[in-house]
Order: C-alpha cells, then sequence, then structure tokens
C-alpha cells in the first residue's frame, strides 16, 4: 500500500471525472519502525521494519509504503476539484 503524507503528490496519481471531480481517501497508517530507502525494486523492509519511506526520482514528495494487510485504513473519501 503507498500512502503519501502530502496530498501533493496523492494528486498526482488521480484523474479527473467527465465533470472534473478527482477523488482520493483520508487514511490512517500505522507505520511502525520505518525504514529510509534509496528508490528500487522492493518486496518488504528489512529485518526490523515495519515500512519504508523515501522520494521517488523526480517527486519532491515523500512516500510510504506499507506491506501488510491491515497496516492501512481508509478513513474518509474526498471528491475535490482543482
Amino acid at each position: 500500500c503507498y500512502v503519501a503524507p502530502d496530498v501533493r503528490l496523492s494528486h498526482v496519481f488521480t484523474s479527473p471525472d467527465a465533470n472534473g471531480i478527482r477523488t482520493g481517501f483520508l487514511c490512517t497508517v500505522l507505520v511502525g519502525n520505518m525504514e529510509n530507502v534509496q528508490p528500487g525494486p522492493r518486496v518488504s523492509p528489512s529485518k526490523g521494519y515495519d515500512s519504508v519511506t523515501g522520494k521517488a526520482p523526480g517527486r519532491p514528495h515523500d512516500e510510504i509504503i506499507v506491506y501488510r494487510f491491515g497496516q492501512g485504513k481508509p478513513l474518509f473519501l474526498f471528491r475535490y476539484t482543482c
């Protein structure tokens, strides 16, 4: 599950519907002990870590990846225009 602490990064991954409205989720995420990593393929965090964080190439905002089912839970669905 990819999440972003800054909604500006999440906005990049949305597309407007026919009326120009975009949809997103506000979530609560249990990140636990986060490992700061460099970009690259990964199937899990290193031993002793629960999630990873870092910046993808060309993006100024942090991303967080959690790997276990149940670490993230959507709280609200929101719709917006910009």
